[in-house]
């Protein structure tokens, strides 16, 4: 099957995330795909499809090239897609108090965009879909990152040195942002995604992992000496 290829019919819609696609029946995988893993089809002899074409209303109506500011990448986003939905998780992984390897780790988390075993096993890529840390259940990112038993005993490490419970997005969401406490359990949240994603490549390309008491302790480590930064510089 070639890395790229179409048009195909879209089907149906399976989700909020997912959609069906009518494949001919030689290609042997699976015809339910990521949105991440799709993209429109343009016909390469219609002037319409390309960005000047479709800018091009919006520099007539807007006056971006009249403008003092002129015209920006925002701007022209924000006119081809105006109905954007918001999302409730991007100052929690977009602030200062996380490293940028950290913040991309849970951003594709939360975009489905890990190719993780089962995405891998549908491609053919790999001989089974089994998770790599604990090989006892489908390997996806749900469960990777919230009930492996891996996870979750690197999870309750953490909550033996922070306590409460293990937070969530829908939790951080709901809390008080301008407290050092939220910032605390943010630098937390994604750390840990990065770490346990961290591991499980090095067990995959490696044969190694670590045991999660140490990983726990590494996670703990980073945090204490980002936020003692951060605190003197307050």
């Amino acid at each position: 099957m070639p890395r790229a290829d179409g048009p195909f019919e879209i089907v149906e819609k399976i989700g909020s995330n997912a959609y069906k696609v009518d494949l001919p029946s030689d290609y042997e995988v699976h015809d339910t795909f990521n949105m991440g893993d799709l993209s429109p089809y343009y016909d390469s002899d219609d002037e319409e499809a390309t960005v000047k074409e479709m800018l091009k209303d919006g520099f007539h109506d807007n006056k971006w090239t009249m403008s003092t500011k002129g015209y920006s990448i925002k701007e022209g986003h924000a006119w081809l897609a105006p109905d954007q939905p918001t999302l409730n998780w991007t100052n929690i992984m977009w602030n200062n108090w996380n490293i940028p390897k950290h913040s991309l780790t849970t951003w594709l988390r939360m975009n489905e965009g890990m190719n993780v075993k089962s995405k891998l096993f549908r491609f053919g890529c790999c001989t089974d879909d089994w998770c790599i840390l604990c090989q006892r259940q489908p390997e996806t990112v749900e469960h990777l990152f919230t009930s492996c038993v891996y996870s979750v005993r690197v999870q309750r490490c953490l909550l033996h040195w922070f306590g409460g419970t293990f937070t969530t997005v829908d939790r951080l969401s709901a809390e008080n942002r301008n407290t050092l406490q939220w910032k605390f359990k943010v630098a937390m949240f994604n750390a840990y995604h990065y770490f346990i994603w961290f591991q499980r490549n090095n067990a995959r390309i490696n044969d190694w992992l670590s045991r999660p008491e140490v990983v726990a302790v590494r996670i703990e480590d980073d945090i204490k000496r980002r936020v003692k930064m951060k605190c003197k510089a307050l």
